[in-house]
């Protein structure tokens, strides 16, 4: 049987102590440990928020629901990669490492409407 345990650790920029939360729960239940272990780790009603996650939606609902605009949803880079890898086959068809690097590229210099407009592109012309 296939359980998924969800993790969670929160810390305040340059804290060396983080909060941890593990449960084998429903997303609801893990939405709240995600809202306990951020207000234990210090942040308040002004703190800018900035969540990492796989890209699972129910992560991105989770936040919504706990934190609205004061956070903000981010897919970490491993994930993301292995999104545009997945659509380099479709974007770029004889060229998709070449195409992937390029995305990955701009990523990393905080380009990310550039690669969100390049599969847009992809999308509209096909």
């Amino acid at each position: 049987m296939y359980r998924e345990v969800r993790v969670t650790l929160a810390h305040e920029l340059g804290c060396t102590s983080p909060v941890f939360s593990a449960k084998f729960a429903d997303t609801n239940t893990v939405g709240k440990r995600i809202r306990y272990c951020i207000d234990q780790a210090g942040c308040g009603f002004n703190s800018q928020i900035y969540a990492v996650g796989d890209g699972a939606s129910w992560i991105s609902e989770q936040v919504d629901k706990q934190f609205g605009t004061q956070a903000t949803y981010l897919i970490d880079f491993y994930h993301v990669s292995e999104y545009l890898s997945a659509a380099s086959h479709e974007c770029a068809n004889d060229r998709s490492q070449k195409w992937l690097h390029a995305q990955q590229q701009l990523l990393k210099c905080g380009h990310y409407t550039t690669v969100l407009d390049n599969i847009k592109n992809y999308a509209i012309v096909n």
